[in-house]
Parts: structure tokens; C-alpha cells; sequence
């Protein structure tokens, strides 16, 4: 079984996510990944990583809810902090939103920051999803099912899409 790691890249992650893009076409939201000790400071890195920037809304998931209950009072100074470290990003974030979910944490972390530190994939490596082939229904419909509790529909197409990207080369 393929990690999420292995499979997500940010331009097929653009394609595959119909509402979802980033804001700033030039910005490298693995670079974020990659310098978030460095903005967050390394101890509260253990338990919080990016996840996505949409609609001016940048999700950062967190490991318990203790953390996004406290960082949410720190929204303003962590802004501030990213926008030193990557000025385009001004504008571009108007809101953060502390997003908990300790499992899906805990499994994926340390995949992105691998996937973070590695070099893109090169074209040949990309693959397409078709929404008409039968094993992609049957994992929307799976992926559909286990995130029907999630509130959020920009998260819940997002946690959907990579369900389906993860679970498609299998």
C-alpha cells in the first residue's frame, strides 16, 4: 500500500481538486512544510503541520485539541511570522483554522515532511484519474462514507481527493 507520500504532488493535487487551488500559482506550499519549525518554533512542530491554503483560509492540522484551541489566540502573531518568512503569502492569508485530527496526524506527518524534502516528480511519474473508471467510483463512494462526519466541505473534498489518490494505486 502506497502512502499519501509517495502519490501527492501540489500540480496533480491542483488538478484533482475541482473548488481547491492555491492562491498564489508560484508559491510552494511544501516549502512551507519544510520551514514550519522554523516559523512555529520546534517544539510545537511535533504536533502541527499545514495541510492546505484555500480561499485565504490556511488549515493547520494539529495533533490534539489543546494546540489548536491555544494557537487560535496566537492567529495574528503566526500570520505575522509567515508573512516575514514568505512575504507573497501577505493578502494571500486572512485567516487561519486549526483543524484536529490526531489519527490521520500521526500517519501522514512524517510522510510529508518527507514528501517535502524530496524532488518533484518528473512527468512520467504523474497519473491521471479518470472519474468514469469504476475503481475511482468505488473509492469515491468509500472516501464519501468515511469523511461524512467531517463539517467542513473544502476539508472534506480535500481528505476525499487524497483517500482516492492514496488508495488508487493499490
Amino acid at each position: 500500500m502506497k502512502k499519501l507520500s509517495e502519490i501527492i504532488d501540489v500540480e496533480s493535487f491542483q488538478r484533482t481538486s475541482k473548488k481547491s487551488h492555491w492562491s498564489n500559482s508560484s508559491f510552494d506550499f511544501l516549502k512551507l512544510i519544510r520551514q514550519w519549525p522554523e516559523i512555529i518554533g520546534p517544539k510545537l512542530s511535533e504536533h502541527t503541520i499545514p495541510l492546505k491554503n484555500h480561499q485565504q483560509q490556511l488549515t493547520i492540522l494539529t495533533s490534539h485539541p489543546v494546540y489548536s484551541q491555544e494557537l487560535s489566540y496566537l492567529e495574528e502573531t503566526i500570520k505575522k511570522k509567515i508573512f516575514k518568512v514568505f512575504p507573497d503569502l501577505n493578502g494571500q492569508v486572512k485567516r487561519i483554522k486549526f483543524y484536529v485530527n490526531e489519527k490521520f496526524f500521526h500517519e501522514q506527518k512524517q510522510d510529508l515532511l518527507t514528501r517535502a524534502h524530496k524532488k518533484p516528480a518528473s512527468k512520467e511519474e504523474k497519473i491521471s484519474f479518470h472519474p468514469h473508471d469504476p475503481k475511482y467510483i468505488k473509492l469515491k463512494k468509500r472516501a464519501l462514507k468515511e469523511f461524512e462526519s467531517v463539517e467542513d466541505e473544502a476539508l472534506k473534498e480535500t481528505l476525499i481527493s487524497l483517500f482516492i489518490q492514496n488508495h488508487f494505486l493499490d
